[in-house]
């Protein structure tokens, strides 16, 4: 599981075969420098992970290492991500609370307990990782399909969109750590490296961003559009999938970021979740309007400008918010959201929709 997890964020190219067939695989980041934690025994009878001490002190030692990006393939039950902060560092959570706060990028498996809802793991519920959900493999061109399995939200806090994001995790094809070839696996524990090579990758490319930037980036430019359910084809919403399949080839070029106030994670509950300012929007409990605030600046390096807003959204649902805002180089600018139940229809569920934040004259979104 690790040496295939690891490959598939950072591999080098190498030549092999799968089935009997030639092919050539490589990491999302390949020639990153890696370090491997062992977070888990060496054993088959202590392979399950059973014991917190071992995974804090790995996350502590990345910490302490200085790296710029944390996969972490594990997960449990999902629970109230405030729960245990506290003095002593305690759990996964809050140990991954203190890496973000270093300004390390922290990607996490959804879960594999899909599809039912409600069923997205811990820690990737935390609002201060990336959780990434799985969609399918392209090469037989039935991607950005939602993988069966994957765990979806809606899970505590309420006020987040979890899972972040999607990537490949459906018949992924990397390392084995038997031999020297290629084994095929699947989970959301496949999808999650995917993200964080793209996440190193960023870090290389643009090396005057920070964490939230970086977080940012793979949020607000993923697509979403295409994704369906691979159980039925019926289309998925946010709670399935996040933002949509990270593309690099458009977080590269972002033109603006959410970035979170020093202590406003830690200062944070689950009632307050929907006030943090992270690249999503959600309410578990709208009940007639609520306002939702976010506040953009614009990215190290770029030039600022207008932005138009562009919502998406379902009959019902009424929504107020400047047509257009600006920003300048090195500046920001808070702009609310007010969304406001007008039917029946939308009472006493959840309702999706989309707002889209692009460039006046076209750009990255």
């Amino acid at each position: 599981h690790g040496t295939h997890v690891a490959s598939t964020a950072v591999g080098n190219p190498v030549s092999s075969t799968f089935a009997g067939v030639p092919l050539t695989i490589t990491g999302v980041a390949p020639r990153s420098n890696l370090i491997v934690y062992r977070g888990c025994g060496s054993t088959s009878a202590s392979r399950l992970c059973g014991s917190s001490a071992p995974l804090l002190a790995s996350i502590n030692r990345a910490i302490a290492d200085g790296v710029d990006v944390i996969n972490y393939s594990v997960g449990g039950d999902a629970f109230d991500p405030w729960s245990e902060l506290g003095a002593a560092i305690n759990s996964d959570e809050e140990a991954f609370l203190a890496a973000r706060e270093a300004g390390i990028v922290v990607v996490t498996a959804a879960g594999n307990d899909g599809p039912d809802p409600g069923t997205l793991g811990s820690p990737s519920n935390a609002p201060w990782v990336l959780g990434v959900a799985a969609v399918t493999h392209d090469r037989d061109g039935a991607g950005d399909r939602l993988a069966s399995f994957s765990s979806r939200g809606p899970v505590l806090p309420l006020g987040i969109v979890k899972p972040d994001v999607a990537a490949p995790g459906d018949g992924i094809r990397a390392a084995n750590n038997d031999s020297n070839g290629v084994v095929q696996m699947s989970g959301t524990s496949m999808a999650s490296p995917h993200v964080a090579g793209a996440a190193a990758l960023l870090a290389a490319a643009r090396p005057s961003w920070n964490a939230d930037q970086i977080m940012t980036a793979l949020t607000l430019t993923a697509r979403a559009g295409a994704i369906v359910s691979e159980v039925d084809g019926s289309p998925t919403t946010p709670h399935d999938r996040g933002a949509g399949t990270i593309d690099l080839s458009r977080a590269v070029n972002a033109s603006l970021s959410l970035n979170v106030a020093a202590g406003s994670f830690r200062d944070g509950s689950v009632a307050l979740a929907s006030t943090l300012n992270v690249p999503s929007l959600a309410h578990g409990n709208c009940v007639d309007s609520c306002t939702l605030t976010r506040t953009f600046s614009a990215m190290p390096g770029t030039a600022g400008g207008q932005f138009q807003v562009i919502p998406e959204l379902p009959a019902g649902i009424a929504f107020t918010a400047p047509a257009s805002f600006s920003v300048a180089a090195g500046g920001s600018q808070a702009v609310a959201f007010r969304f406001a139940a007008n039917a029946q229809s939308v009472i006493n569920r959840w309702v999706y929709g989309s707002v889209m934040v692009r460039r006046v004259g076209g750009g990255t979104p």
